[in-house]
């Protein structure tokens, strides 16, 4: 039997009791078929997004837990160097201070009165321009000192670099 024909005669009422019993044969069959697929359908829909939805807390989880550790580790380190910093820095600075026994204006007195005895510069044209104070550690950490660096125009433009022993007044270095 043609199913076009029998479910057409269905729709316009015309049908015979047997067309009427196929038409009705046939669609229960689609509809089961229909419903069959649409179960698998959702069943694999239902798995993968599930599957997918586990992957992204995994991915979530793992990213958290990354980030936790590496917030740690980073803590841990800065601490570590902190208190290493402290343990050397502290005594270094303790022994360097001891060690201090010139000031800063000293020192620039020191530079003036050498440039003007010894190199025979005008005391009233040398202008000191900048001075830091170094730290310098050499062997032990007893022995631990300031270096004044001082650089110093001499009033023929020219600047000097000098270095002065902060401990014993002394002139290490004198660069033109």
């Amino acid at each position: 039997m043609d199913f076009e024909k029998a479910y057409q005669n269905f729709l316009n009422g015309s049908a015979t009791d047997e067309e009427i019993e196929f038409v009705r044969g046939e669609m229960k069959k689609a509809n089961d078929i229909n419903g069959i697929l649409e179960s698998v359908k959702n069943e694999g829909a239902t798995k993968t997004a599930e599957e997918q939805t586990v992957k992204k807390a995994i991915k979530a989880f793992r990213k958290k837990d990354f980030m936790k550790i590496l917030i740690i580790v980073s803590a841990t380190l800065l601490l570590l160097a902190l208190a290493v910093s402290l343990a050397v820095g502290i005594p270094i600075l303790s022994h360097a201070n001891d060690n201090l026994n010139y000031s800063v204006s000293e020192a620039k007195e020191i530079a003036i009165n050498h440039l003007a005895e010894n190199l025979n510069y005008n005391r009233d044209e040398i202008e000191i321009i900048r001075v830091e104070k170094e730290l310098e550690v050499e062997g032990r950490i007893k022995h631990a000192r300031y270096i004044y660096v001082l650089d110093i125009y001499n009033g023929k433009n020219n600047v000097l670099e000098v270095e002065i022993d902060s401990k014993t007044g002394k002139i290490i270095d004198l660069d033109d």
